[in-house]
């Protein structure tokens, strides 16, 4: 990237939310101060709405910082199921019994540290009847 006043600057990211830079205008240097902003994890599903033992597809998305160790994730499904430890970002859950359940994934780092997302899934015996129509 072209930065006025200091030429071409490498400004690395491994994030959507971006790094975060100190312009130092007295020696025209640029530092990096956080790599990639702040951790990054997103739980999407491809299934908002499902039926009772309908096979449900939960995936992490993420962004790591760059100085750290990953050591996975953490699946609590909210529905009394045990926790799935696994270091693999795409995990499948049935839900035996219809109900609103929240979803939630948490990363963690060898250093003890973490971070988290969440994601609602409705299981109706007929989703169908769940939908209503507001005009």
């Amino acid at each position: 990237m072209k930065l006025p006043g200091y030429g071409d600057v490498k400004l690395p990211s491994i994030s959507k939310i971006g790094s975060f830079y100190l312009v130092e205008e007295a020696d025209h240097t640029v530092q990096m101060l956080i790599a990639g902003g702040p951790d990054e994890l997103q739980l999407t599903t491809d299934k908002r709405w499902a039926q009772p033992d309908e096979q449900v597809t939960l995936t992490a998305a993420i962004a790591l910082a760059p100085d750290k160790t990953f050591t996975g994730f953490t699946f609590t499904y909210g529905d009394g199921a045990t926790m799935q430890q696994t270091r693999l970002a795409q995990v499948t859950h049935r839900f035996a019994k219809a109900d609103d359940y929240l979803v939630t994934v948490t990363g963690k780092y060898t250093d003890g540290s973490s971070f988290m997302d969440l994601v609602a899934v409705f299981v109706r015996e007929n989703p169908a009847d769940s939908f209503f129509i507001i005009s």
